[in-house]
């Protein structure tokens, strides 16, 4: 060979070899993509992990897991117009297997009344009784309702039977006792009247309040200032009248979607009161509109020796509460009243009852007008004192007037038509109490 060939030859070997460490260098790289593409194919998907929260409570559960653990039912929806199906109550003169629950299809039909009401009172005889009427007594038996209630249903109840339920099955909340600060007197009537004249009725009627409270009173000056209470209240309660600063009342400004059944609630007082004081009904309520209201609920004592039934604000017998007014009664024959404290019955607070003889006989109609209850029923049980289990009594309405005044009933607690129309809208069943003395 030459020595051109020689010198051809080498750089062609050089190329060559280069060509081939290149060669060999991609295809060892080509290989290893391949491999691990086909491992990352071939293992398993992973998940993707995400915390995991937990779901709020809906508001209906946290609205039971608050609520109390019982409540008294609900009332029923009113039956029909149909007179077979009327409400059959539990008096000294029902079933007792009768249903007293539902409401009569008239119970929410009056929403005004008589501002003159009461004016056939008789003249009320002078208490003989001291300031004391056993305030203790009060506390004893119905527990602190539950500060949580309710909130407003969404949709408005159909009727007012609805509003009725409300106020029946859902506690109210416990109100502050009102503090008003007035002057202590020496001469509370004549200062009272003095403050009367010049219009200042809130601080007439506190003062001498104040002065029954504190036991301050002979006991023909605290029959004195009880009239003069009774006279103010004449307005400042059971007129529509509205006192925006009244510390036992006041005014209210209904907000949007408010119904005047869950504003009574929340007052510790009865719809129907408040729409009668107001001169409004339930479905006629708008938002915006201002409406008395009171602080309650109301309590009564009833004198037996006097046959005299008085009603309060707040429990009686201290600074916590206030008179109101009084009316007479008519009480049980031979002394079968018994004596003690009682609550108004939770769901038996009726108007136009049907009527059950206890010894037998046709059964009287609800608007008959030999039904010897009158329109109206608020069944009262026993809780302290003689009252201890006692059932099947009440507070009624009569077609006797002449009784009242008397002790002429089957133990029951008689009043005039009048009378017992607001007694009807002032006590609210499963919260006023009822103090029996002799």
């Amino acid at each position: 060979m030459s020595r051109t060939s020689r010198r051809i030859s080498r750089p062609l070997i050089a190329v060559l070899a280069v060509v081939i460490v290149l060669g060999t260098v991609f295809t060892i790289h080509k290989l290893t993509r391949s491999h691990a593409s086909q491992t990352a194919s071939a293992a398993p998907a992973q998940p993707i992990v995400q915390p995991v929260t937990t779901a709020p409570k809906p508001v209906t559960e946290v609205a039971k897991a608050k609520a109390p653990a019982t409540q008294p039912a609900a009332a029923s929806p009113p039956p029909g117009s149909d007179d077979s199906s009327a409400l059959i109550t539990q008096t000294p003169t029902a079933r007792n297997s009768d249903n007293a629950t539902k409401l009569d299809p008239q119970a929410q039909a009056r929403v005004t009344g008589d501002e003159n009401s009461g004016s056939e009172r008789s003249t009320p005889v002078p208490d003989q009784t001291g300031p004391d009427i056993g305030h203790s007594s009060w506390d004893k038996i119905v527990p602190q309702a539950d500060d949580n209630v309710p909130g407003a249903q969404a949709t408005r109840p159909s009727s007012e039977t609805a509003i009725a339920s409300i106020q029946d099955s859902t506690p109210i909340p416990p109100h502050d006792v009102p503090t008003v600060q007035t002057e202590i007197s020496t001469a509370p009537l004549a200062d009272a009247k003095t403050r009367v004249d010049a219009g200042d009725l809130i601080a007439a009627r506190q003062m001498l309040n104040d002065a029954l409270a504190a036991g301050r009173l002979s006991e023909s000056d605290a029959d004195s200032a009880k009239k003069q209470i009774e006279e103010i209240n004449k307005t400042l309660v059971f007129s529509p009248r509205k006192f925006p600063n009244d510390p036992w009342g006041g005014t209210h400004l209904v907000a949007g979607g408010e119904r005047l059944g869950s504003i009574a609630l929340h007052n510790g007082v009865s719809w129907e009161l408040l729409a009668r004081v107001n001169n409004v009904t339930p479905k006629k309520l708008r938002s915006g509109q201002t409406i008395k209201i009171f602080k309650g609920p109301f309590y009564a004592v009833v004198y037996k020796h006097l046959c005299k039934m008085e009603i309060y604000l707040g429990a009686p017998g201290g600074p916590g509460s206030m008179y109101v007014t009084s009316f007479p009664v008519g009480l049980g024959k031979d002394n079968s009243t018994p004596t003690g404290l009682w609550i108004c019955k939770a769901g038996d607070k009726i108007r136009n009852p049907r009527y059950y003889p206890p010894r037998g006989g046709d059964i009287i109609a609800p608007n008959d007008p030999k039904n010897p209850l009158a329109g109206y029923w608020i069944a009262i049980e026993g809780l302290d004192g003689q009252a201890v289990g006692k059932e099947s009594y009440g507070i009624h309405g009569t077609i006797d007037p002449d009784s009242i005044g008397k002790m002429a009933s089957m133990g029951c607690i008689r009043l005039r038509h009048d009378d017992i129309s607001w007694v009807f809208d002032l006590l609210v069943d499963g919260k006023s109490k009822v103090l029996v003395k002799e």
